[in-house]
């Protein structure tokens, strides 16, 4: 029984190490997309990465629909390879097919995972009731090649100007 305890407390000490020297390593992943999707519209996750060092590192995104946060319904897999900078803008457009409808929960989470040190930061997960419809759009302004009332152009010949001729 001692042995178990001990096995315990030492893993329990390496799990909580391993999430300080993530935490100081400086790398994470915040997002930063919009909170809305509406009815039959497509989503655009976005975030904010920043790397702890200038290695390879994959950016993993799973969507889960309803409370199922087991399996998700859509996954997309980023690697980057050769990285030039510490900190990256993420961007990924989310399909539905079937197209999402009106009162479905869809929760996005994403995962960043460097290659040396090899460390995984989890985004906070975003959390979405689709609405029924999206806000209705801007009337569009009238054109601008196209004037709102006819005009007369008048052109008139004049005689060149000669006083400069030799």
């Amino acid at each position: 029984m001692r042995r178990i305890l001990i096995g315990a407390a030492t893993s329990l000490a390496v799990w909580l190490g391993s999430t300080m020297v993530a935490e100081a390593q400086g790398g994470g992943i915040t997002p930063t997309g919009p909170v809305t999707l509406h009815a039959g519209e497509n989503y655009a996750y976005t975030a904010n990465v920043t790397i702890p060092s200038l290695n390879d590192f994959e950016i993993q995104l799973n969507v889960y629909k309803g409370r199922n946060l087991t399996t998700a319904v859509l996954s997309y897999d980023l690697w980057v390879y050769g990285p030039t900078t510490l900190t990256y803008s993420y961007s990924q457009l989310v399909t539905f097919a079937p197209p999402c409808a009106a009162g479905e929960k869809y929760t996005f989470k994403a995962k960043l995972i460097t290659t040396n040190p090899v460390l995984s930061f989890d985004a906070t997960p975003v959390i979405i009731t689709v609405s029924a419809t999206s806000p209705e759009p801007e009337p569009e302004p009238e054109s601008y090649l196209q004037p709102s009332k006819p005009f007369d152009l008048a052109v008139e010949a004049i005689d060149r100007d000669r006083r400069h001729e030799a």
